[in-house]
């Protein structure tokens, strides 16, 4: 679900405070490891092949040292990934404002009306937290049908102040194709997109809004 999935970039920021306060750990046990695989390169090179020590460092020690190196990245990187699986396992961070889990549970039930008040209430109530609006515009495109609404919504989170850029970005892309291709009516898409041109003007996100705004024009469609 849409709405689920731009949680994940939303709430992401504490994982990687988990990663990094173990990185000078990590530097150490690195550093270890490399001292000891060139040490094991010296010993064996001297007891297989009867080698100078120097030159078993080098053969094999360097070679041993890298695999160290490279095995021990990957257990962090993952072992990063699997402390936020288990710590988060909805997929991100502390939430900003507690889990939807009530206007969740009335969606499951089908009480989509009382949904969609619980909804609005929390997005009025909240308004720095884009995860209501979000699912509000979910709501409204796959259950309710109403697409204009969708669309509203989809404005209204993608305006959310403090929002990441590439979360903005998948936001406007959905509401782009919402209003281009399901509701025929892509000049809906249009001023979220002269919004983010204009705040992010020179970096990726402001490129690709204007990106996406010349190709509206170019099509006759804004």
């Amino acid at each position: 679900m849409i709405g689920r999935h731009f949680m994940r970039l939303f709430e992401r920021g504490p994982i990687r405070d988990v990663d990094s306060e173990g990185r000078s750990q990590t530097i150490g046990i690195l550093a270890l490891g490399s001292m000891a695989g060139i040490v094991m390169g010296a010993a064996l090179g001297f007891l297989l092949f009867r080698w100078n020590p120097l030159i078993g460092a080098i053969v094999l020690g360097i070679p041993f040292a890298s695999g160290i190196w490279a095995s021990t990245e990957f257990i962090v990187r993952n072992a990063g990934v699997v402390a936020g699986q288990i710590y988060t396992p909805s997929g991100g961070s502390t939430p900003y404002l507690g889990e939807l889990s009530q206007e969740e549970t009335l969606i499951i039930r089908g009480l989509l009306d009382e949904a969609v008040e619980a909804l609005e209430a929390r997005a009025r109530d909240h308004p720095n937290d884009p995860r209501a609006p979000l699912r509000l515009a979910e709501l409204h495109r796959d259950e309710t049908r109403d697409l204009v609404e969708a669309a509203a919504w989809f404005r209204r989170a993608a305006a959310v102040p403090g929002i990441g850029r590439d979360a903005q970005r998948q936001i406007l892309r959905e509401l782009v194709e919402l209003c281009r291709d399901r509701l025929g009516r892509p000049e809906l898409a249009a001023p979220a997109l002269r919004r983010a041109a204009d705040v992010h003007a020179g970096d990726r996100l402001g490129h690709w809004a204007t990106s996406e705004l010349r190709a509206l024009r170019e099509a006759g469609e804004a």
